[in-house]
């Protein structure tokens, strides 16, 4: 069901793939992955105040999935609420990748808010020292945007066109 539900949702048909995470979740409610979907898709329906409860649900109901915290926090940021998303994700030494990603989460916080020199440290010690590629090459892609947003396009490009190499 989750895999259909994901795919009704690829598709663009989120309401129906919010119908199809329903019944995933009715079918099988020791899984975090039909929770997490659900509030996914209506943060992509835009029904952001939804969304947030449905992740405190998902939090609530599984406490060591570190997803719906992450999405959470992330859906914070986009909102403009950025203390309460580095609340939710006080990691300052990330060591697994789900503490790499909440990282960024947090780098990303400050580039929003435009706190840009915290920014900054956060995205190239995550450059630099994040042992999985693809978060680094978050990473990298995010302080491009920084440079955007400081107009040094000639750093953006920099960042941006390097990003692809990043380890």
């Amino acid at each position: 069901f989750n895999g259909y539900a994901e795919t009704l949702r690829d598709l663009g048909r989120l309401e129906d793939a919010l119908t199809a995470y329903t019944e995933a979740q009715r079918r099988f409610p020791n899984k975090p992955v039909a929770f997490n979907g659900y509030a996914e898709t209506l943060r992509d329906l835009g029904r952001r105040d939804e969304a947030l409860a449905a992740y405190d649900t998902a939090i609530a109901d599984f406490p060591h999935d570190r997803v719906a915290l992450n999405a959470k926090a992330s859906l914070l940021v986009e909102r403009g609420e950025y203390a309460e998303a580095r609340a939710m994700l006080p990691c300052e030494a990330p060591q697994t990748y789900d503490d790499w990603r909440d990282y960024h989460v947090v780098a990303m916080s400050y580039l929003r808010e435009g706190s840009f020199a915290a920014a900054r440290e956060r995205l190239r010690y995550g450059a630099e020292h994040a042992p999985f590629r693809d978060v680094a090459l978050a990473y990298r892609s995010a302080l491009g945007m920084l440079a955007i947003r400081e107009r040094d396009f000639q750093e953006a490009v920099q960042q941006l066109a390097d990003a692809p190499d990043s380890n």
